[in-house]
């Protein structure tokens, strides 16, 4: 059975109410009690339960394959990586050399057990491509080491034209960055039709956006797959922390931080924004988020139409906190600091700028 299958499987019998992710943790541990269980949501609504096994009934574990940390672990995810199997790795940090491109496989995942860091290197060309033809899914892993200045030196593009398939990232960290140049956190290109999930991850210091989602809301190509991203922390991330577009998409319970000059992008252009909803998707959601602006431009500047709501916004920027588009609507936005305050374009209720505004939360704090 695939995921999108167990979807519409599940039986919703409670919504566990949002938790701030600096004071309890992981939004899937949040959510869930037990994220080892595995995870499905249903389409409209990345909070619900999680509840599906791993992609993958056939399970290898690499380290009775012979890998040992300090390896390059290139030729096993080569090796064993394949439709209908589970990767499991050994905790301890290896070495990815090369490119590694996963195409036209699916019900499939590479799973960390415990901490594991595949090293990269410094400066390094060694981007994770995911084109699968079904569900898969990458949980526990980090990657280390600066990129370039090419796409190349990114962490993970990806898509599906399937649009019954799922690509997920839990727990997927990415806090070593790039140079000066065009690599990001993660791309997801046009052609995605299926759904993108990602859960609690760290991405930080990047020069062409942290999450870059937008592509597949391009009108006329791209293919309209939807991008929902649940907890994690986004960091000094040039243009933006987190970048989606397409329809029914939508951004939850996750922290922006700017507060220290991000890399400046190939041209020598640095503009960091929060959430940049950067296409004319419809009936998108922005929810219990948290923003610290200290430095850079608005917090949140977006086109097409959607709701965002119990936002906290901490700004020093002389630029509107939030700019939307006509066909937004708000409510329960909080914003403190120094900066500007306003907000431009559509309609919002319960707007706090004074002493009853909630100042943001700090991962840690």
């Amino acid at each position: 059975m695939n995921r999108p299958a167990v979807l519409r499987c599940v039986l919703i019998v409670a919504i566990v109410p949002l938790i701030v992710l600096a004071a309890t943790g992981s939004a899937a541990e949040d959510i869930a009690g037990n994220a080892e269980a595995g995870y499905s949501f249903a389409p409209s609504d990345i909070r619900e339960v999680l509840a599906a096994p791993y992609p993958g009934s056939n399970v290898v574990d690499l380290g009775a394959k012979g890998l040992e940390p300090g390896d390059v672990i290139d030729p096993y995810l080569e090796d064993w990586v394949a439709d209908d199997t589970q990767v499991h790795i050994p905790e301890g940090t290896y070495r990815l050399t090369s490119v590694q491109i996963f195409r036209g496989i699916g019900n499939a995942s590479i799973v960390g057990a415990g901490e594991v860091v595949l090293d990269r290197g410094d400066l390094h060309d060694a981007v994770i491509s995911l084109r699968p033809n079904g569900d898969f899914l990458i949980k526990n892993v980090t990657l280390k080491g600066r990129g370039s200045e090419r796409p190349s030196g990114s962490g993970i593009n990806l898509a599906t034209s399937n649009p019954d398939a799922a690509i997920v990232l839990q727990n997927v960290k990415m806090n070593d960055g790039a140079v000066q140049g065009d690599a990001g956190g993660i791309f997801i290109f046009p052609e995605h039709a299926g759904k993108a999930y990602l859960i609690d991850l760290e991405i930080a210091g990047f020069p062409d956006n942290g999450m870059y989602g937008s592509a597949p809301g391009i009108p006329d190509r791209g293919q309209q797959g939807e991008v929902h991203v649940y907890g994690g922390v986004y960091k000094n991330n040039n243009i933006s922390n987190i970048r989606i577009g397409s329809h029914h998409s939508s951004i939850r319970n996750a922290v922006s931080i700017h507060d220290e000059l991000a890399p400046p992008y190939a041209t020598g252009a640095r503009n960091q924004r929060g959430i940049w909803i950067q296409q004319p998707g419809q009936d998108l959601r922005i929810e219990d988020c948290d923003f610290i602006q200290t430095v850079g431009w608005h917090a949140m500047i977006t086109d097409g139409s959607g709701k965002i709501t119990n936002i906290r916004i901490h700004t020093e920027s002389d630029r509107p906190a939030i700019r939307t588009d006509a066909n937004w609507s708000g409510d329960g936005i909080h914003i403190t600091g120094s900066g500007a305050k306003d907000i431009t374009g559509g309609n919002f209720t319960n707007v706090f700028t004074g002493e009853d505004a909630e100042p943001p939360s700090r991962p840690g704090s």
